[in-house]
């Protein structure tokens, strides 16, 4: 995938995701934040748990790994391949996160690694392949 083909797919096919990222990004720039490009992406720093993306933007932890950026590139490069299909990728995302999240603070152990459901270890290989 091109930059050119990269940006055309997240402003158009992928434009749901790409125009919620924008609403977040314009109130972070409003309050002071400001983004950084990694890949094609502008990541914002900002204190939260874990990272999110929203098309051609990225929000991860501040002093997140390299590893973490990757993957979220990758969501980005997700969602320029799936367009609007990549609202229900990010919520099944979003859904097993927390379920994890909830199960490690009520003792439970998971069974499974992050990254072993395709969507997840997909971000990493376009986070890997498209930087």
């Amino acid at each position: 995938m091109t930059k050119k083909t990269y940006y055309l797919s997240n402003l158009t096919w992928g434009l749901p995701m790409t125009l919620l990222g924008a609403v977040l990004a314009l109130a972070l720039l409003i309050s002071g934040k400001r983004p950084s490009r990694y890949g094609g992406c502008f990541m914002f720093d900002l204190s939260i748990g874990g990272g999110f993306n929203l098309g051609l933007f990225c929000f991860v932890p501040k002093n997140s790994s390299a590893r973490m950026k990757r993957h979220e590139f990758g969501h980005s490069v997700q969602n320029a391949i799936y367009g609007v299909a990549e609202v229900g990728i990010a919520i099944m995302s979003f859904v097993r996160y927390w379920y994890r999240e909830i199960r490690l603070m009520f003792g439970f152990r998971n069974k499974t690694g992050y990254y072993d459901i395709w969507f997840e270890r997909q971000a990493n290989e376009y986070g890997e392949k498209y930087l």
